[in-house]
């Protein structure tokens, strides 16, 4: 699974692509809380291809905008110019300026079927009993979303690759329990393939390109480079880890 870490190749290689996209696109995301459980099939047929594994930077920022929430501080995760913690610190200005390095996030495309929730926040989700407890199921709109893993959840999909050598052929449930560090995140799904439905086929044959999702999630607010030998533009070969999962830096999380 060497390409999985091919990262930020994308950040460096199509910026004039990038430049033509429309930046008001909205990117949906598979979000669950405590109490939730999400069912799902994950759009990855090639782990190399349809994932990816970029680093990313915390940073606070400010609200400049005039209104009630004008010099309210809030953080936002900023793509990483560096595709592992092995390349050179300057080849990445948020790195070089100290600023926070989260770590991996895994990233792929889902087609969502349901989420559970255990209080209803939203109308249009139907009451459905699971034995005397009740329950409020939401239908997703859109279907397809992007789910971004932290640590836990990332390691546990790998596994789940490492035990089936697929994750395209039968689907999930995504559990989470807990709050604050005790949030628990419980991965499962068939021990058998199963039939792949038509419709999470047709899905998988029409998604927007994963970098561009990612470019467009992490990187709204990325600056501008200064000119440098390394960082956004230039490519710089990634060094190697030692098992070629290019997942190495999730356990430091």
């Amino acid at each position: 699974m060497s390409g999985i870490s091919k990262g930020l190749d994308f950040l460096r290689q199509q910026q004039a692509r990038q430049s033509q996209r429309d930046n008001r696109e909205v990117i949906y995301k598979l979000w669950i809380s405590s109490g939730d459980t999400a069912k799902y099939w994950m759009l990855v047929q090639d782990v190399d291809a349809d994932m990816m594994a970029p680093m990313v930077h915390s940073e606070e920022k400010t609200v400049m905008k005039d209104g009630p929430r004008k010099g309210t501080k809030f953080t936002v995760d900023i793509l990483c110019e560096r595709e592992t913690r092995d390349e050179p610190i300057e080849n990445c200005q948020y790195c070089a300026e100290g600023v926070k390095l989260l770590g991996h996030r895994l990233i792929c495309w889902v087609y969502a079927e349901s989420i559970t929730h255990e209080t209803q926040k939203k109308p249009e989700w139907e009451l459905a009993k699971k034995g005397n407890t009740k329950l409020y199921l939401e239908t997703p709109d859109p279907r397809v979303r992007l789910l971004i893993m932290k640590n836990r959840l990332a390691q546990q999909v790998l596994k789940k690759y490492e035990e089936n050598g697929s994750l395209f052929d039968r689907p999930y449930k995504l559990e989470k329990t807990g709050t604050g560090t005790s949030t628990l995140e419980i991965l499962s799904c068939p021990d058998d393939a199963v039939p792949v439905p038509a419709e999470v086929t047709a899905a998988y044959n029409s998604l927007m390109p994963l970098e561009d999702a990612i470019r467009s999630e992490f990187g709204r607010f990325t600056k501008t480079a200064r000119p440098q030998l390394g960082g956004r533009g230039i490519y710089t070969p990634a060094a190697e880890d030692d098992d070629g999962s290019g997942l190495v830096d999730l356990e430091d999380l």
